[in-house]
């Protein structure tokens, strides 16, 4: 059985008709294909001519052309040799549009075929028209948008969520965690410069405090007799720089047995929340005047 070929087609790379396009040329007589050119331009009068084909196309054939060039318009043009026609079935010309540059900013390059090749804070490459998806913001929406309360999207410019954060994701990007603070099972407060009236108490900084974060931790230092009974008698903020913190506490009662420990807070705006507390420590204070008068 003999089957006859009606078309082939020609596949004809980097025509720029705006922006990037690839042609598909069907055609129904093969000889008819022969010797062809190819131009563009912006009108179909100022044309310029981008590409040529000599040869033939047999049949089922497939032929590929280059052909750089930006326009609104593709003439393709049979140039003869005893054929005054060209069997064209259908022609496919697929691309997209020009891009403008003219809301690019003052100072950036710019190009109808790449576009604008940066953006001002909030704006979309290519042509610096579409704000920033609602995920993203920024310079050309490089960055990803915080942990915003209710999933509610960011500033476009400056990524600040204006609803607020998430619970305990810091303000204003809602992009760092303010960790739950702890003291392991081992970490004990020490006790220093014990007098009849005062003590020197000391301890570690707590495990898990988020770097940058530290203006959202405190510390407690709670004091009780020995019966069990504790009172918060000291509250400091934690501080970057420290890696021992320390807090005098004063007016005591002489020589009494007194208990302490350490607790760990988060704190944001109204809201706070305790880490797991140091062991507590006992101590007696000092005798007041001659230590033959102490108990």
């Amino acid at each position: 059985m003999t089957y006859r070929i009606l078309c082939v087609i020609l596949y004809i790379e980097k025509v720029f008709i705006y922006n990037y396009t690839f042609l598909l040329i069907y055609v129904t007589d093969p000889e008819r294909l022969k010797h062809f050119t190819l131009s563009v331009g912006d009108s179909p009068d100022k044309a310029t001519e981008c590409a040529e084909h000599v040869g033939s196309v047999g049949p089922g054939a497939t032929v590929n052309v280059s052909c750089s060039a930006v326009g609104r318009y593709l003439t393709f043009r049979r140039e003869g040799e005893g054929v005054d026609a060209a069997g064209l079935c259908e022609v496919v010309v697929i691309g997209r549009r020009r891009i403008s540059c003219q809301d690019c900013p003052a100072g950036t390059s710019c190009n109808d075929v790449i576009g604008c090749d940066a953006c001002a804070r909030g704006k979309q490459q290519p042509d610096c028209v579409k704000v920033c998806q609602d995920d993203t913001y920024g310079v050309n929406c490089r960055e990803e948008c915080g942990h915003c309360k209710d999933n509610e999207p960011c500033d476009k410019e400056n990524g600040v969520c204006t609803s607020g954060c998430e619970m305990w994701y810091a303000p204003d990007l809602c992009k760092s965690y303010i960790r739950n603070p702890f003291f392991k099972t081992t970490d004990k407060p020490g006790v220093e410069d014990i007098t009849s009236s005062s003590i020197l108490v000391s301890w570690p900084k707590a495990n898990d405090v988020t770097p940058g974060l530290e203006s959202h931790y405190y510390y407690v230092v709670w004091l009780g007799l020995r019966e069990g009974i504790f009172n918060n008698v000291s509250s400091l903020q934690e501080a970057a720089d420290q890696h021992t913190l320390r807090s005098r506490i004063t007016g005591l009662s002489f020589n009494t047995n007194f208990s302490v420990q350490i607790e760990p807070f988060r704190q944001l705006d109204d809201r706070r929340q305790s880490g797991t507390k140091t062991q507590i420590v006992h101590f007696k204070t000092g005798c007041r005047g001659r230590c033959l008068l102490c108990g």
